[in-house]
């Protein structure tokens, strides 16, 4: 089935229904809106029973395996962290084998909120974003869990796998001096008590109500490995909202309630770094973000 970026035929929001609500009539299809890899629709239909429904639909793009295996991640964390009532949506419905849409999709309940990347931030920002994170690396993660996860350090540090500088970081003005910190780093790491890691955990997948945070979105590249990766790549996107007192509180607030200590802060730091060189476009490629971002790199690696 060919589904265009921003549309969801009708037969296939039908044939979804069919699975997840049987018997319940269509009421709208509408893009979510924003900048995703994956495509992403909200999904509204009312029961048999007379109860209106609201969904999100999210079709996963790429190479099958890849978004298998993500589709499947995102599924089993979001049942787990539902479980344990973490603010996740409540998965409802995965298809991996991409039979209804053509490719893997998975249905959540809609939760209401708007992800918090444009000002005007809650006054204690740093602070909520701490809790919410201190509370998702205390997952109980056990050894099925752990055996289904991605891998932290191998996601975090996704450059590194051939064995060599990658050409466009080495292209980039800080490339090489992220690259040499970073492989002068490793052999110095602390061991952690590994934690469940999102991997992506920055205001665009944060979605706040009312000033506070509603529920935390996008898990397919969940992970297990040391904290200190999600704190790092927070920290970052912080800084360069220009939000340096509410990184700092997030810092101060996350040390404070959480009972380990943040280790190997300025690898994952410098890791986090990488990826908005990968990918500059809408991210560091207009001031002030870009002059913030060069701030930050060399602060960190001084600091290294």
């Amino acid at each position: 089935m060919d589904i265009r970026h921003n549309s969801l035929p009708e037969d296939a929001a039908l044939a979804l229904l069919n699975e997840i609500l049987p018997g319940s009539t269509l009421l709208s299809i509408r893009p979510v809106n924003g900048e995703f890899y994956n495509r992403q629709f909200y999904l509204d239909a009312h029961s048999k029973a007379g109860e209106d429904f609201h969904f999100v639909v999210k079709l996963y793009q790429g190479e099958r395996d890849f978004c298998v295996r993500r589709a499947r991640v995102e599924y089993q964390a979001l049942h787990w962290l539902h479980l344990h009532q973490r603010p996740v949506p409540e998965p409802i419905f995965l298809d991996d084998t991409g039979v209804l849409l053509g490719g893997p999709v998975l249905v959540t309940r809609f939760l209401p909120g708007l992800p918090i990347m444009e000002p005007p931030y809650p006054l204690d920002w740093g602070r909520q974003m701490a809790l919410t994170l201190a509370g998702i690396h205390a997952y109980p993660c056990d050894a099925s869990a752990q055996s289904f996860l991605h891998d932290a350090s191998s996601e975090g540090l996704w450059f590194r796998r051939s064995g060599s500088i990658p050409a466009w970081l080495a292209a980039d003005p800080d490339g090489l001096l992220i690259w040499d910190a970073i492989e002068r780093l490793l052999p110095l790491q602390e061991k952690t008590a590994p934690r469940l890691c999102h991997t992506d955990f920055w205001g665009g997948n944060v979605l706040c109500l009312e000033g506070k945070i509603a529920s935390v979105v996008d898990w397919e590249e969940t992970a297990y490995g040391d904290p200190g990766m999600d704190v790092g790549y927070c920290y970052m996107n912080l800084v360069l909202e220009g939000l340096d007192r509410d990184a700092q509180d997030f810092l101060s607030t996350y040390r404070s309630v959480n009972p380990i200590p943040i280790a190997n802060l300025g690898l994952w730091k410098l890791a986090a770094a990488v990826r908005p060189i990968y990918l500059p476009e809408g991210w560091i490629d207009r001031s002030p973000v870009r002059e913030r971002f060069r701030k930050f790199v060399q602060e960190t690696i001084q600091e290294a």
